[in-house]
């Protein structure tokens, strides 16, 4: 889809527009894979610093994260993760950590139905870290904790991540 492979190339200009399209016209409702388009949107909203077209985005997703009806465990994550990132960069920190708590509850229920979804745990943890160091920088034990237990799972694994998270720990 056009809007994904915009985003996922760094466009956010034109991935929002062809996004914001797409929701506006009824193509994009919070079923997967839409779910990704839509937290597409919310980033590249957020990264474009326009509140008004992550809200619109997350009027759709809203109903998804109380319902809490994820086709798996690693979208929900997924999806959850982009939406807190997006808050955090657009200053609604307490509505990104509620967020972060409920990843938080997503990951222990995969763990318990033995589904390991390391990927989106990294994401998470890195996410999580960079919402805190901008809104709180003084939370040093949960941002230090945050970026360790990133690194531990993306070591040797998701190298990009793991050297975000070591930079993220020298600042």
């Amino acid at each position: 889809i056009e809007g994904d492979t915009l985003y996922i190339l760094k466009e956010p200009e034109e991935s929002a527009s062809v996004l914001q399209q797409t929701l506006i016209q009824g193509h994009l409702r919070s079923t997967e894979p839409e779910q990704m388009l839509l937290r597409a949107l919310s980033l590249d909203a957020a990264y474009l610093g326009k509140p008004e077209l992550f809200d619109l985005a997350y009027k759709e997703v809203k109903p998804l994260i109380i319902s809490g009806k994820y086709d798996t465990y690693e979208n929900g994550i997924q999806l959850l993760e982009g939406v807190g990132r997006s808050q955090g960069l657009l200053g609604r920190v307490d509505e990104a950590l509620e967020n972060f708590e409920i990843i938080d509850s997503l990951i222990r229920l995969a763990e318990s139905d033995h589904q390991n979804v390391p990927l989106r745990e990294v994401q998470a943890y890195r996410s999580k870290a960079a919402v805190l160091l901008e809104s709180d920088p003084t939370n040093k034990n949960e941002i230090e904790k945050n970026i360790a237990k990133g690194i531990e799972i993306a070591h040797n694994k998701y190298e990009r991540h793991e050297q975000q998270l070591k930079d993220m720990a020298n600042k």
